[in-house]
């Protein structure tokens, strides 16, 4: 066992159990504003360590870190943003018609956290953490 003990290796079989490694884990140096999505701020660690990331973005290692980093914009038909009507709607009809709430612009999704399925668009826009939604439950 080395002074790091198990986490490399935890992390790695954690990373690989994903359809992406994008997670944003806590700890951090001051990198919080560059916008990435790391999977470890220690780059001693990262040396160390093995993750996969989709075929839309790829590894990155930098002075803060690692992770994943999308390679453009990935253009999503259909992508609504949540207005204030919306987002103040004191209650929602029950009709099912599935949407994907985003957290983040699609195009900075890089973790599945950062999309959940709801009932319906007002479901998705009451949710203050939600941006906008698309049409359909949330793509893998």
């Amino acid at each position: 066992m080395n002074r790091l003990g198990l986490l490399p290796v935890s992390i790695f079989f954690f990373c690989l159990s994903l359809p992406h490694c994008g997670t944003v884990l806590p700890g951090g140096s001051g990198c919080d504003a560059d916008g990435k999505e790391y999977v470890s701020k220690d780059p001693q660690k990262c040396e160390m360590m093995k993750f996969k990331c989709d075929s839309s973005s790829r590894p990155f290692f930098d002075s803060c870190g690692c992770g994943c980093e999308r390679i453009g914009d990935r253009p999503l038909n259909g992508y609504m943003t949540c207005d204030a009507r919306q987002k103040g709607a004191d209650q929602c009809i029950q009709i099912y018609q599935p949407v994907c709430g985003w957290k983040a612009n699609p195009s900075r999704c890089f973790s599945p956290g950062c999309k959940q399925s709801y009932a319906n668009k007002c479901f998705a826009c009451v949710d203050s953490r939600v941006v906008g939604y698309t049409e359909g439950a949330c793509p893998n």
